[in-house]
């Protein structure tokens, strides 16, 4: 790969305090740097708006954080099941207070959906599309 050229030259350009705010919006609704918009702009190159629309940061990371928790419920619901089934084959007595392992399992398949369903809502409301992550 060659290696690129770094930016060493500037310019100086004089603007009235309102066109540079016009020029600082224009950038920053297409989400780029002044210095990389003017850059753009002069060599013709398309400006685009960003593909990420503006996001709550932090909703999303307590979406994060949410499915992190029901990985981990999910992960000790697994652990229960697996010591009840591993009680029911070695024919010890297992504690009447415990759920069904039957149950259980049906309650970690809904925590796995649920999961899926929230990293699903993280992409979208940073604009990605699952196909988009995928491939």
């Amino acid at each position: 790969m060659p290696e690129l050229e770094k930016k060493t030259k500037t310019i100086h350009l004089r603007y009235r305090p309102s066109e540079l705010e016009h020029l600082d919006a224009c950038a920053e609704a297409v989400g780029l740097t002044r210095s990389a918009y003017i850059r753009r702009k002069l060599q013709g190159l398309p400006v685009r708006p960003t593909l990420c629309p503006p996001v709550n940061w932090k909703t999303y990371k307590e979406l994060g954080d949410l499915a992190a928790e029901l990985r981990a419920i999910g992960n000790n619901i697994n652990q229960i099941a697996k010591g009840i089934n591993t009680a029911n084959q070695l024919e010890k007595p297992i504690q009447y207070n415990l759920p069904e392992p039957k149950s259980l399992s049906e309650l970690a398949e809904q925590i796995n959906l649920t999961i899926s369903l929230i990293n699903s809502n993280r992409l979208e409301i940073i604009g990605v599309k699952e196909t988009d992550e995928k491939g």
